[in-house]
């Protein structure tokens, strides 16, 4: 490796528990952004994480993996990037990213999934509205998911506010952090198993500190069955129910706020689209009712053909939503997107409709 790598090859850490104060020996650094990579066993997508924290526009940064007991090649993928590798034995993801604040240097940090990527000017943009204000403890910014699960989530201007009370933290995940403000809230639970981000911006929040979105799609996060196994021992489809009872029991005023949000949701956003786009959301609903009967009565030839030809009218159904919604909200880049969606959407179910109609005639 390279002399501006540096490497701690022992374990540092011997409890779960961290001091979150700063690191005395290398004092903080006006305007430099720590990039945080925790890593269990991602050896394999490793180098494009790091790649993708190396080559940002804003170049005042410095990158630090934190290697949580990883049994990979996840030491000899890092070794061929000017960062800084730590290891130490699996302690879980709270702990790593603890460990990996206390020896950055950086006034302002980020998380960053070692299977994630950024857009190469993500650091640039949220630091640009991280300096607007000296309250704001926290900026977030629009991301998509792919891998297994491709799917959208950007800040909605109405309600981003309240975006961590109701539980938008598909976005809140991975954000630009103001260091004071992370001391200040106690740094992350080690306690915690999963959804440590999302517990830390309500503890930001409740300090006090303003939490900013930037509306674009500037972070990647990859979707596998296997991101979740070193920290979290409950199945993927139980993993939603295990977070909010945990966080639940801790914040006991987020139900409220999740239910204010679906009477918005449910009742008055509906009214608010009829009123500003009469005839586009009358369009909509009358296409969500025609793709789904026409999945259901189309004269399938066989059984798997008609299960995959709902599953397709419900997804064109979803995306339709999601693009009146975007609309009156005026969101150009959700617009786009679900608009992109919503074509590939009826092109996949176009062509299972006309492969089952040639398979019907061959036989």
């Amino acid at each position: 490796m390279g002399e501006e790598s540096k490497m701690v090859s022992k374990s540092f850490v011997n409890s779960g528990s961290v001091q979150i104060g700063r690191n005395e020996q290398s004092p903080l650094e006006k305007g430099l952004v720590s990039i945080i990579i925790p890593t269990y066993n991602h050896g394999r997508y490793l180098k494009g994480s790091i790649e993708s924290a190396l080559n940002q526009t804003y170049s005042h940064t410095e990158v630090i993996v934190i290697d949580d007991g990883s049994t990979d090649d996840t030491k000899a993928v890092v070794a061929n990037y000017p960062v800084k590798y730590v290891f130490q034995r699996n302690q879980g993801t709270s702990t790593a990213l603890n460990n990996g604040i206390r020896l950055s240097r950086g006034e302002f940090f980020m998380a960053m999934g070692a299977d994630d990527l950024m857009s190469e000017d993500y650091v640039a943009k949220t630091l640009r509205l991280m300096l607007t204000n000296r309250k704001i403890g926290l900026v977030y910014t629009g991301g998509r998911f792919f891998g297994e699960r491709e799917e959208a989530i950007l800040p909605r201007k109405l309600y981003h506010r309240f975006s961590v009370l109701i539980g938008e933290v598909g976005v809140i995940g991975v954000a630009l952090t103001r260091r004071t403000a992370f001391e200040s809230a106690g740094g992350y639970d080690p306690t915690l198993v999963s959804y440590e981000d999302y517990d830390l911006a309500i503890r930001i929040c409740l300090k006090g500190w303003k939490i900013k979105p930037v509306c674009e799609f500037l972070y990647f996060a990859r979707k596998h069955d296997s991101e979740i196994a070193h920290r979290h021992p409950v199945p993927y489809s139980l993993k939603d129910q295990y977070f909010r009872r945990t966080l639940d029991r801790k914040f006991w005023f987020l139900q409220l706020y999740r239910r204010l949000f679906l009477a918005y949701h449910f009742l008055l956003e509906p009214f608010v689209f009829m009123v500003q786009m009469p005839k586009a959301y009358l369009s909509t609903i009358s296409k969500n009712y025609r793709i789904l009967n026409l999945a259901k009565l189309y004269p399938w030839h066989n059984a798997a053909d008609r299960r995959n030809g709902v599953v397709f009218a419900k997804l064109i159904g979803r995306e339709a939503n999601y693009l009146l919604a975007a609309r009156v909200a005026r969101e150009s880049c959700l617009i786009k997107y679900h608009l992109d969606q919503l074509t590939k959407r009826e092109s996949d179910f176009a062509d299972l409709v006309m492969r089952d109609a040639s398979e019907s005639k061959k036989t």
